[in-house]
């Protein structure tokens, strides 16, 4: 509600919850949200599997709460990649193209010595599968936006521990290939990547955190549970 109230015409008392139970310890966890236009919500996280690995978890909601049966099996699809190491895929954050396309970013596990791979998947409306990127070995998906030129960019962190920032062609379909980039805010030692936000101007800004360089400051940092600093860059279109 515009006041902070819970919605009362949504789930049960302004709140749902989604099972997945695929097993296990059925231990199920919601990363990331976006609302569609004609107010169904889609939820991306990870579901334990009765192996006790995760795989990408994606649920899509009616506006009332209840999962869409349009979607997937009962509203919800899973996927697995299980490219190596402890098969542990999660999906953190999702978005939408402009023909309904489904995007979803995430980290998957890898086999050494990568140990972990940025992954993106793309989804028909219907929760149906479409294309997957070649995944990009030693870093993190944290976030992803639709630019206006339809290219798809999405951020991390490299395992060098920089920010990561990854361009896609608008069609995952015939080229499954990124351009990556590691940047690395000025003063500091290491840095994620968590967030992007799209400007009218065509520049993206990428919002993470940083541990500064600055032995005095790493010293206080590391004594306060490495406590970090947001930090900020703007890149041109």
């Amino acid at each position: 509600m515009t006041d902070g109230a819970l919605d009362p015409t949504f789930g049960v008392g302004g709140r749902t919850t989604i099972p997945f139970d695929l097993g296990n310890t059925k231990a199920d966890h919601a990363y990331g949200s976006v609302l569609q236009p004609d107010g169904k919500l889609i939820v991306v996280g990870s579901a334990i599997n009765a192996n006790g690995n995760e795989d990408f978890a994606i649920t899509r909601l009616l506006p009332n709460g209840i999962r869409d049966p349009g979607f997937g099996t009962n509203g919800k699809v899973t996927r697995g990649f299980d490219l190596g190491g402890v098969n542990n895929d999660v999906a953190a954050a999702v978005t939408l193209e402009s023909d309904g396309t489904i995007i979803v970013i995430g980290t998957v596990d890898y086999p050494n010595p990568d140990q972990y791979a940025q992954q993106l998947l793309a989804l028909h409306a219907d929760g149906s599968f479409l294309a997957s990127s070649i995944p990009i070995a030693q870093t993190r998906g944290n976030d992803v936006r639709i630019l206006p030129d339809g290219k798809i960019v999405s951020v991390g962190q490299t395992v060098s521990g920089g920010f990561s920032v990854n361009e896609f062609s608008s069609n995952l379909s015939s080229n499954p290939s990124s351009q990556t980039y590691s940047l690395m805010p000025v003063g500091g030692a290491s840095a994620e990547a968590a967030s992007i936000a799209l400007r009218p101007d065509g520049t993206i800004t990428v919002a993470g955190n940083f541990l500064p360089i600055d032995p005095n400051t790493r010293a206080a940092a590391s004594s306060h549970n490495c406590t970090l600093i947001s930090a900020w860059i703007r890149i041109s279109a």
